[in-house]
């Protein structure tokens, strides 16, 4: 027969877990669901310095950003052929 003792652990968020030990072999963690959590402390965005981009990832933001443009502009110009302001 397994017995089980329990044992506090203090972690460095501050947070008391316990571990189920079952005789010395397994150990078994409660798990803290994010909502009952600590906060976590915020990084305070107005004193980070700007963000280093790739020329890839600057490629591919620009490549989306021309796209959503085109895509808005084609929308734009069906509505208006379909409103009947536009003859095609």
């Amino acid at each position: 027969m397994e017995t089980q003792i329990e044992k506090k652990q203090n972690f460095p968020n501050g947070n008391n877990q316990i571990f189920h030990q079952l005789d010395n072999r397994d150990f078994e963690l409660v798990i803290v669901h994010p909502l009952f959590d600590r906060p976590e402390k915020k990084v305070d965005i107005e004193n980070a310095g700007p963000m280093k981009v790739t020329k890839a990832t600057w490629f591919a933001l620009f490549a989306l950003r021309a796209y959503l443009i085109i895509i808005i502009l084609l929308a734009a110009y069906r509505f208006l052929v379909l409103a009947g302001i536009i003859k095609p």
